[in-house]
């Protein structure tokens, strides 16, 4: 991940800042992948290393399309990640 401002990548405000996800707290890996939830209302999220996971729920109706609802299910998912514990596992 590249930083701006010397600003240290341990320290969750910079990710909630830039809302990049946190390293994965099993591997320690930095960076989520996205697919097909378990039904067409949820977004799967998941470690690009190890492949840990979960689901968010994404909006299918009402305004906005499709596109827009997927962008703020993976905010929301980047966003839930982000809460997971902090403490990463050492090489």
């Amino acid at each position: 991940m590249t930083t701006m401002n010397n600003e240290d990548p341990a320290d969750p405000s910079v990710h909630e800042q830039h809302q990049a996800p946190m390293p994965c707290p099993f591997c320690g890996h930095v960076g989520l992948a996205f697919g097909d939830g378990s039904t067409f209302r949820w977004l799967a999220y998941y470690c690009d290393g190890c492949g840990m996971g979960g689901e968010t729920r994404m909006q299918t109706i009402g305004a906005g399309t499709r596109e827009q609802w997927r962008a703020q299910a993976e905010r929301d998912a980047i966003a839930e990640w982000n809460t997971r514990s902090r403490d990463v596992p050492s090489a």
